[in-house]
């Protein structure tokens, strides 16, 4: 029986990386979107390529009626999910705390926190039934050490830490494994928006002196789902180069 993995925000970046980074034919993978449709097919066209099952379902993972709606569409085509990778998130633009609107802290908590609990709380259910599961749910470095200017990002991604060992104390009886990969500065479409100056003084407090690529993280994202990873669970991985505070 194939297995079916949910990536969501898989149409770029670490999303789209950890999708083309599997290459197994016993596989449904699920790619999420919710605007760039036509980037999303691309990955689907790609996997299907390598003779895996794929389909792009288009949804806002912070709005509970829409993910609902996704997994009935998964289910109607592929069944439950048996693995789900939480990486869609948003990253505001650095601020300082004091000129952080409350629409933008609203709606970074919505999406990287309420999104994540949106999924998995329509996940379990299913690998609860069949005693097997593995949840990676995307933190960041600023989620482990904090950020000048980073705060509201920071606290979205150290809850998404907290919620996510607290999920595999409680999944674990179940044989679910639940871990978190917490990113360092990864040049993607998000840090995109940051000038040259700022992701080269970046690199340059990190000890292999650079920032790292989408595919890097998607490597470990794929072992903590793959059965090597078998006893790993609760655990936060970080991908950084080597940077902690």
């Amino acid at each position: 029986m194939k297995e079916t993995i949910l990536i969501t925000g898989s149409s770029r970046g670490i999303g789209r990386a950890t999708a083309l980074s599997f290459f197994d034919e016993n596989l449904n993978i699920v790619i999420n979107y919710i605007k760039e449709k036509e980037k999303a097919e691309e990955v689907v066209s790609i996997l299907k390529s390598r003779g895996i099952n794929s389909m792009a379902v288009g949804c806002d993972v912070s709005d509970f009626d829409q993910v609902k709606d996704m997994f009935k569409t998964i289910e109607k085509n592929f069944g439950g999910v048996d693995k789900l990778v939480n990486n869609a998130g948003i990253a505001p633009f650095p601020k300082l705390c004091q000129e952080v609107e409350d629409s933008e802290w609203k709606r970074v908590f919505e999406v990287n926190v309420g999104g994540q609990f949106n999924t998995c709380r329509l996940a379990v259910p299913y690998m609860v039934s069949q005693k097997r599961g593995a949840i990676v749910n995307l933190s960041s470095v600023w989620g482990q050490t904090g950020g000048s200017m980073e705060s509201t990002y920071g606290a979205s991604k150290g809850a998404v830490i907290a919620y996510s060992r607290a999920l595999a104390r409680e999944l674990g009886p179940s044989n679910i494994r639940v871990n978190v990969v917490a990113p360092g500065c990864i040049l993607t479409d998000m840090t995109a928006i940051l000038s040259k100056e700022t992701l080269d003084g970046f690199a340059q407090e990190v000890p292999l002196m650079r920032n790292g690529k989408a595919e890097e993280v998607a490597q470990v994202i794929n072992f903590l789902l793959s059965s090597k990873a078998s006893y790993m669970s609760g655990q936060v991985l970080g991908v950084n180069g080597g940077y902690y505070d």
